[in-house]
């Protein structure tokens, strides 16, 4: 097996790189998914559980790569692959053996808000790096403007702005993100990507709007970049949790009466809640399936409701729909 995979990308070429690999890889990951699913039906639990596997390492290979893109196809893959888990664990269909290589997987993937803190800064470098195209051939915005090849005023004022530009692309991005107080994070917080969407919105409807228009179309989404990452993070937090909880009914023949009974035997410690920074919530449901649960985006608890919008409602991990969701509104994704 070789645990890690990298692609040759053309990265002098910016936005006009290439990347055809990660749709294809997306395609293999969805092919995967079907199959899984089949196993499941069919009874072949064990062969469920290895597509799974391969899906979470698909998904892995595809997000190693600091580029937006190849890290949000990432998080689709483990999504498809943790649909799977939810599949085959409302099944009941995994034996304890193969829960453990699962859980073993899951605890392997690398925080996704740690791993954003590069993509950011190679998404900084390239719309840097195409700034600096763009002034170093402004033949194009003079045609545009029908502004003479040799104007100097053109010729400066078109630098002042392209500057003014880049300056922007840095600033929120290291003010709010990668080194607020001017001291490099080691560590990404939920609020800090709410600050850099307040200062790009200011930047938007601002005296700045005009001068760095650039850099406000070249800046990533940036909570929509976050809240998957954050997302992603407690959907593995719940899924181990989950795989925990099965392992102790399995054993035991009933669910635990809290969370802190599945340590040590079933889990070294609990997930850690990036966005609030509090415990995960667990209760037994009345139809006797267990409910777990975190504070959702918004910073409040909704006594385990499930989202329907990005901004509100909690992060929930169950087996039965509550009352007055429908399918595609408990499998949406942000």
């Amino acid at each position: 097996e070789r645990p890690l995979c990298r692609y040759d990308l053309a990265w002098e070429e910016t936005y006009a790189m290439e990347i055809p690999q990660f749709f294809s890889l997306r395609k293999v990951i969805q092919a995967f998914a079907v199959r899984a699913v089949f196993r499941l039906a069919s009874g072949d639990s064990a062969g469920a559980a290895r597509d799974i596997i391969t899906m979470h390492r698909l998904a892995e290979a595809g997000g190693r790569d600091p580029l937006l893109v190849g890290m949000l196809i990432g998080l689709a893959g483990h999504a498809s692959a943790l649909n799977v888990l939810w599949d085959g664990l409302d099944r009941r269909a995994f034996t304890d053996p193969e829960l453990q290589e699962l859980d073993v997987v899951l605890a392997g993937i690398d925080p996704f808000p740690q791993r954003l803190a590069a993509v950011l800064r190679m998404e900084r470098a390239i719309a840097l790096r195409a700034l600096d195209e763009l002034e170093a051939n402004p033949r194009r915005t003079r045609a545009m403007t029908g502004t003479p090849d040799h104007d100097p005023v053109f010729r400066w004022g078109f630098s002042t702005w392209m500057s003014a530009n880049r300056l922007g692309v840095s600033e929120d991005l290291q003010e709010a993100i990668l080194a607020p107080g001017g001291t490099p994070v080691t560590r990404l917080e939920w609020k800090s990507f709410v600050d850099w969407e307040r200062r790009i919105e200011h930047r938007w409807r601002g005296p700045r709007k005009t001068l760095e228009a650039l850099a406000t179309l070249l800046t990533p989404a940036p909570v929509a970049a976050g809240r998957r990452a954050y997302l992603m993070e407690a959907e593995i937090g719940h899924a181990r949790l989950a795989i925990a909880l099965e392992r102790h009914r399995l054993a035991t023949g009933a669910y635990p009466a809290s969370l802190a009974a599945l340590v040590p035997d079933f889990l070294p410690a609990l997930p850690e809640d990036r966005i609030n920074g509090r415990p995960v919530e667990y209760r037994l449901k009345p139809d006797g399936t267990p409910l777990l649960y975190q504070w959702g985006f918004d910073g409040d608890d909704d006594g385990g409701s499930p989202r329907k919008d990005p901004g509100h409602g909690d992060l929930v991990w169950q087996y039965s729909l509550p009352p007055g969701f429908t399918e595609a509104d408990w499998r949406r994704k942000d």
